[in-house]
């Protein structure tokens, strides 16, 4: 009897563990980035922060940049950034924000101006050591 019981405590306590363990690994830092890019500068192009992640996220600065080359080798040229006014920017877990780029802002993503390059956005988060570095298009 004493054997079974301590059979169902290891199964019992296994799957509690496995439970917390998954609760954990769903809430943890992830941030996805989608584009909506348009030719109309009017429209403009948009690239919505998706925060995935569990908790939310402050996002509290971003660059787009060109980027050309591979690896060691790699050029990368800023193009973008939020100018003077940088504000803490709140993402709810589940939740999103988006990032407009119309009229003077908007950037052209045709082939004959990327030129071989592509266009990437970093994005740096309150508490998190290393900034999230995710391409836009090309």
């Amino acid at each position: 009897m004493t054997t079974l019981l301590a059979l169902w405590g290891a199964v019992l306590s296994t799957t509690l563990g496995a439970l917390k363990v998954r609760e954990e690994w769903r809430k943890r830092f992830r941030i996805s980035v989608v584009p909506y890019l348009t030719t109309d500068d009017k429209r403009g192009n948009e690239v919505i922060v998706r925060n995935l992640g569990g908790n939310p996220a402050i996002l509290t600065h971003w660059e787009l940049l060109w980027v050309s080359g591979w690896w060691r080798l790699r050029k990368e040229v800023p193009f973008g950034s939020p100018e003077g006014e940088v504000a803490d920017t709140r993402i709810d877990a589940g939740g999103s924000h988006r990032l407009v780029f119309i009229e003077a802002d908007h950037f052209a993503w045709n082939p004959a101006v990327l030129r071989g390059r592509k266009i990437y956005i970093r994005l740096w988060f309150a508490g998190r050591k290393r900034a999230v570095f995710r391409k836009v298009c090309g």
